[in-house]
């Protein structure tokens, strides 16, 4: 049961405009986007190092590095790039909701 003091309290702007559906999907975006975060650069600055920048195109191991460094940073500002975009998206849905 709801108790009286919970009955009372005034709802502020984010209650009125965030939902517990939309505050769930907000932390879901942002463990999503942390994990890609981390992950999708390694990943990419290993295979790039090894397999394009070393076995393909047979850079020296530093020019390899700096370069795979290069991709992985490209990668990181464009994950970040994407969770900026999709809580645009978030914050104009909540806008439209309300």
């Amino acid at each position: 049961e709801v108790s009286d003091e919970e009955e009372e309290r005034p709802l502020s702007d984010a209650d009125k405009w965030y939902g517990p559906d939309s505050k769930r999907k907000a932390l879901e975006n942002l463990v999503y986007y942390s994990v890609l975060i981390f992950v999708v650069p390694l990943a990419a600055m290993y295979l790039s190092y090894q397999f394009f920048f070393i076995d393909y195109l047979h850079y020296s191991t530093d020019d390899a590095a700096l370069y795979s460094g290069l991709v992985a940073a490209t990668i990181v500002y464009l994950v970040m790039v994407c969770f900026v975009i999709e809580a645009y998206k978030e914050e104009k849905e909540a806008e439209n909701e309300k």
